[in-house]
């Protein structure tokens, strides 16, 4: 069997296969390469990627015998930030893996700021827009509206920018226990009642509503302060 493991810099292997590798029999570090790189670009989810490997990792150092079927990459989720991703491709039959380095290059789809906005905002719908950036390890951001409604800004900031991490709070829009308005919707028809929210929740996010009269409880989803939204049969 083959193990093979590879940092930024540094590629240190451990082969201990019977007969040892040739050139008739050898992996093509090329497969290796492209596997690596189609997977590292998939993960980063932008169709303008491009990938190259990480410097000081030497494909043609590779000496793993041919694999007798599809090699199989495996990858954690990247973040907004993340450029370099680390691939694990390995073989069944003969068993080995490697680790390759990959530098991811491109353009990602990110949130911005629709117009200046003051520290102590709570971010609506209008107050956000798309941009794509291109990815860089400082770049971060959010890349989904959902995590950023209801939000409080917690520092000025100018339209276009990218809203980082740690330049938002999120802060409850309805509250355990006060009254919240329930808007049912159908295709054709909406209904507004009142209830009171059993949790705190911030928009986008579900809560159990009780109705007084009935004291029975629905789920929702925070829909704006002090309003919640059910979906009627």
């Amino acid at each position: 069997s083959v193990i093979l493991t590879a940092s930024w810099g540094i590629v240190a292997s451990a082969f201990a296969a019977s007969g040892g590798v040739t050139a008739r029999n050898r992996e093509d570090p090329d497969n290796i390469v492209a596997a690596a790189r189609t997977e590292a670009a998939a993960i980063a989810g932008t169709e303008a990627a491009a990938t190259r490997l990480a410097d000081g990792f030497w494909p043609e150092r590779l000496n793993l015998p041919a694999c007798n079927g599809a090699l199989v990459v495996r990858g954690k989720p990247a973040t907004v930030q993340q450029t370099r991703l680390s691939l694990e491709v390995s073989c069944g039959a003969p068993f080995w893996r490697v680790f390759v380095p990959v530098v991811v290059e491109g353009n990602r789809r990110v949130i911005v700021l629709a117009h200046d906005a003051a520290a102590g905002s709570i971010l609506g719908h209008q107050d956000l827009t798309y941009s794509d950036r291109a990815i860089t390890p400082s770049g971060g951001g959010f890349q989904f509206e959902h995590e950023l409604l209801g939000a409080k800004l917690l520092r000025t900031a100018s339209a276009g920018q990218v809203i980082l991490p740690g330049w938002v709070r999120r802060v409850p829009a309805v509250r355990r226990g006060h009254p919240v308005v329930v808007i049912g919707r159908t295709a054709s028809l909406t209904v507004r009642t009142s209830g009171i929210a059993a949790t705190d929740a911030a928009i986008a996010e579900h809560v159990r509503v009780r109705n007084p009269s009935s004291g029975r409880e629905i789920d929702a989803i925070v829909s704006g302060l002090d309003s919640v939204e059910i979906v009627l049969d």
